[in-house]
């Protein structure tokens, strides 16, 4: 993911102090970097999918959720996020088990959200967010760049090209999606008489 003022802004926080909305730090001697309130937005709205992901079984998310933060975090900072993100207990329940104080309790849930948030984004070659491309991923074949979506296959092979009303000068079928459908079909059938 590249980080630039259109991909942060509307993540950002208005009222915060670092960035004031804008979504990116500017340093004087360092390439600009995202704010930490961009990146616990990326986290929060991860965390969302991930508890809305387990309700409906999508076993793939969760464990691509929960295994990156295995793989990035230290062990201590791995049990306060099974503790206080995954589990859901409060923070006065989870700091006897953590063996530490209310303040730095939340120092360390703050740097959780603003690591994961940047690894969420930054995951190559299939990052975690922006959620939509992970849920939704388009391929591109060929120099054409037709736009393939394999979950919705078999409800355009039933189209019967006779049936459908033509608005185009050239007698070709309205609808984006059986024009991608028979020219795929008739790459294939030629790619197999070869």
């Amino acid at each position: 993911m590249t980080w630039d003022r259109s991909s942060t802004i509307a993540l950002a926080k208005y009222h915060c102090s670092r960035c004031h909305g804008l979504g990116m730090l500017f340093w004087a001697y360092h390439r600009p970097r995202p704010c930490p309130c961009v990146l616990r937005t990326i986290f929060h709205a991860c965390l969302t999918r991930y508890r809305h992901a387990q309700a409906r079984k999508e076993e793939e998310y969760c464990a691509d959720f929960v295994l990156l933060a295995k793989r990035i975090l230290d062990p201590w900072h791995f049990r306060l996020f099974r503790i206080h993100f995954l589990g859901g207990r409060p923070w006065s329940r989870c700091i006897g088990p953590l063996r530490t104080n209310r303040g730095f309790f939340f120092h360390c849930v703050y740097r959780v959200q603003e690591i994961l948030g940047r690894a969420l984004a930054e995951l190559l070659p299939y990052p975690l967010w922006p959620l939509d491309h992970y849920f939704h991923s388009n391929h591109t074949l060929g120099p054409l760049g037709i736009v393939w979506r394999p979950q919705s296959t078999q409800h355009y092979r039933a189209i019967d090209p006779d049936r459908l009303p033509s608005s185009n000068p050239n007698g070709r079928p309205r609808g984006l999606n059986y024009h991608i459908h028979t020219e795929l079909r008739q790459a294939a059938a030629a790619h197999a008489k070869e």
